[in-house]
């Protein structure tokens, strides 16, 4: 399992078992920004545009801006710079995110 953001895609994967990886792959899509970085640095607003497609707590939005999907990578690009590593079999798409 690679996840993507709250607001974005992840993937199931099938390792391809490369040895100088140690038959590993990703975890995730990784942080770009830290939580305070992305309070900081994401207007509410963005984060409502990016998570208009998944049901969340609007009134909790001031709160979701720290895991906003701006504040990590894109899971594609992920996905291309591991080819060697994991070839994604099945695509997972957000529908609803709780945060507590």
């Amino acid at each position: 399992m690679i996840p993507g953001s709250m607001g974005t895609a992840s993937y199931v994967g099938v390792g391809l078992g490369e040895p100088s990886s140690f038959g590993s792959a990703s975890h995730g899509a990784g942080r770009v920004m830290t939580r305070r970085e992305a309070r900081e640095r994401i207007p509410v607003d963005r984060l409502a545009r990016s998570m208009r497609r998944v049901v969340h707590d609007e009134r909790r939005e001031q709160a979701l801006v720290e895991e906003a999907p701006d504040a990590y990578r894109d899971i594609t690009e992920v996905l291309e710079d591991e080819a060697d590593l994991v070839r994604p079999v099945r695509r997972l798409e957000p529908m609803v995110v709780l945060k507590g």
